[in-house]
Order: structure tokens, then C-alpha cells, then sequence
């Protein structure tokens, strides 16, 4: 037993001498921070509609100024829209009759929420919707003169109480005394008739009794001719009306100076002219077509519609919104009707596109120019 007990103590010092392995000992692995949680994704909030109506001859013998303006309108809207606001112009036919125009701004309120039209272009259009507006909230900017009276219609187009005055002074100054007037009837027509004979009167000229254009006109022309005027001023509602009368004038061997308005210098009255359109004169709203705004506005509208037949037309509607998102942006674009109506009551001038225009209680005060069509073109005088 005694070597049993000497094996076993040598077995332990011999494990005793052999080299321990060192423990080192691990730290634990640092724990990770959670990553933050992506942020939120905030969807761009959608701009602002910012709805102005329109109402005009859409169809009909009128229909070509009607959409004329109503193109620039839109155009317009799409220069004038941001990321915020967008103007959106919601249209509807007046008929160029006072009825149409009634039904058409009815329908507009019923389906838009508006407190602005911009239209009119005939004045039975601006009648037609006069009554309505105060009732229905509504601020009428007109791009014609109408006879209604009432505060919420603002007169884009200018009164033509001094038209008459302006044409009576330029027949005088140029020598031509004794006059004569031809309409077609139609109110604006015979609004401007009699401005012009009351200014002539009142002037010492030579004023003989008005003529209307009818369907006989051949026999009236004698008439025309028999008085002997220097000068023949044409009042109509449109440029093919008026081109017509003067036609028939050469025709019947009328030799007299012709004055009108702009539609007898449209590019459709001067082309229905032909020849007989040299040396017509005109009186228009001043507008100078080459300042730049007006060239810039005038090309693009050029590009994507085409030439206008009447230029001052697209000028004012332009003009208009132009003057309306003004006022928008005085009220940060929550302006209501009596906002609107407040604000252009205080205006007294804006510089426009072709012009600096002026007011008086809400309504433009119009300048004119004289015109006279020279190879095919009106030049002004």
C-alpha cells in the first residue's frame, strides 16, 4: 500500500509543476443604441383654389371677343398661379343678352363658390347681372360699360361719357365740321351716338340727324348723301357690322371721312374692308402694345391662341385678374365681396399692362388715342 501512496503523491506534484493557461477575463459586448425612428413623412399640402367666374358671349356673332377675353383670363390665371394659390376660371355663356348673362351668373353661384366675375363684354351682359350681385354677394369687374348702377359693378372698361367730347375735338381740329352718325341700334351704339351729337352741338359743328344701318341701308346711304357730311361716324356693337356700313358707304360713293370705334379697326372689321378700310380712323382706350409686359403677355397669348381680332379686349381681361389677385393678396387670399368692393372704391391708379390706368369710385376713368388705318394697320395719330 505504501507504493500506492508514493504513486499518487508524485502524480499530484506533477500536476502542481505544469503552467496554468491564464483566464483573461471578456468584457461584455457594449449594447446598441436602438436607431431613431425615421421622421414622419409630411405630404406637401395642396395649394389653394381660388375660384374667379367668367361670363361672356361664348357663342353667337359675338363669341369671338367673348372667348378672346376669356383665353386671356386663363392665361393669365396660369402666370399668376403658385404652389399655394391657383386661380381657376370657371365660365359661362351670357349670350351677349341680358337674360343669358342673369342665368349665367345664377348658374355660376349654384355650381362655383365665387365672389368675383370678371366679364361682361357686352353691355347687355353687365345689365343683366347688375341686379343680382349685391343679393348674391358678388363683385362684377366688367370689361364693358353697362347702364346699370350699383355699387358691387366695377367698370373695367371706362365710361364713355368722354368719348364723345374726345372725337368732337378731333373733327374740329382736323376741319371736318359737318357730321353725321350711323348705328346699329344697339344700346352701347346709341349711347356713344348721342354723346357725340351733344358734344358736337355744344362744339358749333354741323351735327345732322343720326341714321340707323338696317337691312334697306342702299336707300339711306342716298340719304347720307344728300346731307353732304365731311365726316361719317360708325357706332356699332361689332367689327362686321361696321364693316359693312362702311362697304355699303363707298358703294353708294360716300367719299367722307370715317371715324368708329375699336371694333372698326378689328383685324375682322379691316379684313371685311378690304381696301375701303385705308384711311379710317378710330378712337380706342390708350394702350401701348410695346411695352414689355404687354409684348411678353401678348406673344405667349400669340403662341398658344393665335392672333386676337381685338387686342384691347385681351389687355383688359388680363389687366383684370392682374388687379384682382392684388387685392388677394392685400387680404392674404381670404378676400370676400366687400373686401374686394372696399378696395377697388379706394383705388386711384394701377400700372398695367399697356397702361397706367385711373379710378374714381371704384370705376376706370378711360384715356383715348386716335387711330388711323394705314396699309392694313391702325397707327396711332
Amino acid at each position: 500500500m505504501k507504493w500506492m501512496f508514493v504513486v499518487i503523491f508524485a502524480g499530484l506534484l506533477l500536476v502542481a509543476g505544469c503552467p496554468q493557461e491564464e483566464v483573461v477575463p471578456v468584457e461584455p459586448a457594449p449594447e446598441l443604441e436602438p436607431e431613431p425612428a425615421p421622421a414622419p413623412v409630411t405630404a406637401k399640402p395642396e395649394p389653394e383654389v381660388i375660384t374667379v367666374g367668367y361670363i361672356g358671349p361664348l357663342s353667337g356673332e359675338h363669341a369671338a371677343e367673348g372667348n378672346e377675353a376669356l383665353n386671356a383670363l386663363k392665361l393669365a390665371a396660369t402666370e399668376l398661379s403658385t404652389d399655394e394659390y391657383i386661380y381657376e376660371i370657371a365660365e359661362q355663356d351670357g349670350l351677349c343678352t341680358e337674360a343669358g348673362a342673369a342665368a349665367a351668373l345664377t348658374s355660376l353661384i349654384e355650381l362655383k363658390e365665387i365672389t368675383v366675375v370678371i366679364g361682361g363684354v357686352c353691355p347687355a351682359e353687365v345689365d343683366g347681372m347688375a341686379p343680382l350681385l349685391e343679393e348674391r354677394g358678388v363683385v362684377l369687374i366688367s370689361l364693358a360699360t353697362g347702364n346699370a348702377d350699383t355699387l358691387y359693378s366695377m367698370n373695367f372698361a371706362g365710361s364713355p361719357e368722354s368719348i364723345g367730347a374726345e372725337l368732337a375735338q378731333y373733327c374740329e381740329d382736323n376741319g371736318w365740321l359737318r357730321t353725321i352718325t350711323i348705328t346699329d341700334g344697339t344700346e352701347s351704339a346709341l349711347e356713344k351716338k348721342d354723346l357725340f351729337d351733344a358734344a358736337a352741338k355744344n362744339m358749333g359743328l354741323s351735327a345732322q340727324p343720326a341714321q340707323a344701318y338696317t337691312d334697306n341701308f342702299a336707300s339711306t346711304v342716298s340719304v347720307i348723301k344728300g346731307y353732304q357730311p365731311e365726316v361719317v361716324l360708325v357706332f356699332t356693337s361689332d367689327g362686321a357690322t361696321g364693316a359693312s356700313i362702311v362697304n355699303e358707304l363707298r358703294a353708294g360713293g360716300i367719299t367722307a371721312q370715317v371715324i368708329g370705334d375699336e371694333n372698326l379697326v378689328s383685324s375682322t372689321a379691316i379684313s371685311a374692308m378690304g381696301e375701303n378700310s385705308e384711311g379710317t380712323h378710330a378712337i380706342l382706350p390708350e394702350y401701348d402694345s410695346t411695352d414689355p409686359a404687354a409684348s411678353y403677355f401678348m406673344n405667349s397669348y400669340l403662341s398658344k391662341y393665335g392672333s386676337p381680332s381685338n387686342e384691347v379686349i385681351v389687355a383688359d381681361a388680363r389687366n383684370a385678374l392682374y388687379l384682382l389677385d392684388q387685392a388677394e393678396q392685400f387680404y392674404y387670399h381670404k378676400a370676400s365681396a366687400a373686401d374686394i368692393q372696399a378696395y377697388w372704391q379706394n383705388l386711384e391708379s394701377w400700372a398695367g399692362m399697356g397702361a397706367t390706368l385711373s379710378f374714381e369710385n371704384g370705376d376706370r376713368i378711360a384715356s383715348f388715342r386716335m387711330v388711323k388705318v394705314e396699309n392694313g394697320t391702325p397707327i396711332t395719330q
